[in-house]
C-alpha cells in the first residue's frame, strides 16, 4: 500500500506481547522438591514397598478422630508400611497454620516427640 508498514506488524505485536507476559511465568516457577512433604511417622523394613501418606490438620475434629485409627494401624503394620505425616492446615481452623509450623519446629528440635505433641494439642 506504499505506506512501508509491514502486513504482519499487528500479529508480530500481539505475539511478542504474549511472548513477554509469560517469560516470567515460565521463570518463576517452584521447583520440584528432593524430597516428599511431611516427615516419616513409622518407618518400616526396607523390604516394604508400601506407604500410607497422611494429611492431617491438628486442629480439625476429623483429624482428631482418626488419630486413633491412624494409630492402630501404624502398630498393626508395623513392618509392613511407612507412615508419612504430612501437616495440612486448613484455611476455616482458625491458628491451624501457626499450630502446624510449631509442630514442625518440635519435630525438627525432637523428632521422637511427634506424638507427644499431637495428643497435647489435640
Amino acid at each position: 500500500d506504499g505506506t512501508g508498514t509491514c502486513p504482519y506488524a499487528q500479529e508480530m505485536q500481539s505475539f511478542l506481547f504474549l511472548f513477554a507476559a509469560f517469560i516470567p511465568v515460565s521463570i518463576g516457577q517452584v521447583p520440584v522438591p528432593s524430597r516428599p512433604p511431611g516427615f516419616v511417622i513409622q518407618n518400616a523394613s526396607d523390604t516394604s514397598h508400601v506407604i500410607i501418606d497422611v494429611f492431617y490438620d491438628l486442629l480439625c475434629p476429623d483429624s482428631k478422630a482418626n488419630w486413633p485409627i491412624l494409630q492402630q494401624v501404624m502398630s498393626h503394620y508395623k513392618n509392613d508400611a511407612r507412615v508419612r505425616l504430612v501437616l495440612f492446615p486448613l484455611p476455616y481452623h482458625h491458628h491451624a497454620f501457626f499450630t502446624a509450623f510449631a509442630a514442625q519446629v518440635v519435630i525438627a528440635r525432637h523428632s521422637s516427640t511427634y506424638q507427644q505433641f499431637v495428643s497435647l494439642v489435640q
